[in-house]
């Protein structure tokens, strides 16, 4: 037993579409943690499988991070615990076939006993919080006390709207949503859709989470060379960003620096580096922590949201809008998700490029007297948008539906 852990009473186990330190809702589960931490409760996050033919081919590095003794068992913050999941193959190809979804549910099922009589030898209880419809076959096979759906991408599509990777998954949602003891959705569409597979579904946006002040100080030093105005992007770049409209806006404003905060993806880093060649008005610096995001975002005139416009971001919720929203940022956005209906009068929402980049000037040249009225209203947005919120609600469903019953 792990020393210090002998006051946990119960654990919720999530399921991460990548590792740890790159994923997406790491912020709300930190929250989570803390939250039901008073209650004995811990975390314990499960990245997906190692040795896989998926990460011999797309992430060799991450099969090289693990022989170096990486991603293995370990605690990150007073109640969670992070590992790698130990199954068959990558645990999404579990649902395609039956012989997988029985070995792997049996495998995780020991790996977490195992787990939790490393951490505490007293914890029989445990919850499932899902991220993929994929992982149905959990649900009921596992001894878990009960299971949620964290559904927030629209898993039954693909940001590059390739069906075959998501083949069956409209029913395996179904499934999935129809098991669980309750669903949180990030968009409206998304609830809609479980809702009418599960009437304990809710509605639960994304938000941010800055905890503590940190400094990076090439970022910053790169940002006060700057001379004139920045409309800036923070985040993941990947092939959900609109290129067209990217380099469309990079060619009408050359006075006007788009800097892009974030690990660039594979699938985006020839174009990414074709741009920043192309168009010297054009600055990535690169991956930076979470909690020096603040320091970065006051140097932005703008904040821009530069994403493809396709039924799959119907769905989107992205967590940069809040963070830029934190922080009394303007921004400029695509129109994806719910930002027109829901936050159309604190966001500018563009249809076309050419509204995009004429939306971009508009905020550049309000006025002082704008500008303060405009970030009033964010403030107020933001207040009441963060994650230790959500992480409440999260925490008075689990007790509702799960802990209590």
């Amino acid at each position: 037993m792990i020393s210090g852990s002998s006051d946990y009473k119960y654990a919720l186990i999530f399921t991460l579409s990548m590792p740890w330190e790159n994923y997406h809702r790491e912020q709300f589960i930190r929250s989570i943690a803390a939250e039901i931490k008073n209650e004995g409760g811990l975390v314990i996050c499960i990245e997906p499988t190692i040795l896989s033919i998926f990460n011999i081919l797309k992430y060799p590095e991450r099969i090289i991070s693990w022989i170096k003794g990486k991603n293995k068992f370990r605690k990150d913050g007073s109640n969670i615990y992070v590992t790698h999941a130990k199954t068959f193959e990558h645990i999404l190809s579990s649902s395609r076939f039956g012989f997988l979804s029985f070995i792997n549910s049996k495998l995780l099922k020991r790996q977490i006993r195992k787990i939790l009589k490393k951490v505490n030898g007293e914890i029989v209880k445990y919850v499932w919080v899902l991220h993929r419809p994929e992982l149905y076959f959990l649900v009921g096979n596992t001894g878990e006390a009960g299971a949620v759906y964290d559904c927030c991408d629209d898993h039954i599509l693909t940001s590059d709207m390739n069906q075959k990777k998501v083949s069956g998954n409209r029913e395996r949602e179904k499934k999935l949503s129809e098991k669980c003891n309750f669903v949180i959705a990030t968009s409206n569409k998304l609830f809609s859709r479980n809702k009418g597979y599960n009437p304990n579904t809710y509605l639960v946006e994304n938000s941010y989470n800055f905890t503590r002040a940190e400094t990076d100080e090439n970022a910053v030093a790169m940002l006060k060379e700057i001379k004139g105005p920045i409309a800036g992007y923070i985040g993941i770049i990947r092939g959900w960003i609109d290129f067209e409209l990217l380099e469309y806006v990079l060619h009408r404003n050359s006075g006007i620096t788009f800097v892009f905060v974030g690990e660039i993806y594979k699938d985006s880093v020839q174009k990414m580096r074709e741009l920043e060649s192309k168009y010297p008005n054009l600055l990535l610096t690169g991956r930076v922590n979470y909690n020096a995001l603040p320091g970065l975002l006051k140097y932005f005139n703008v904040g821009i949201i530069p994403f493809k416009n396709n039924e799959f971001m119907e769905s989107v919720n992205p967590n940069k809008f809040y963070e830029m929203l934190s922080c009394a940022v303007p921004i400029v956005t695509t129109n994806i998700g719910d930002l027109k209906s829901t936050y159309g009068d604190i966001c500018k929402v563009a249809d076309t490029k050419e509204e995009f980049s004429r939306l971009v000037n508009d905020i550049m040249n309000m006025s002082e007297a704008e500008l303060k009225q405009l970030k009033t209203k964010m403030f107020e947005i933001s207040s009441i948008s963060t994650w230790q919120s959500k992480s409440k609600i999260f925490h008075q469903l689990l007790n509702e539906h799960i802990l209590n019953k």
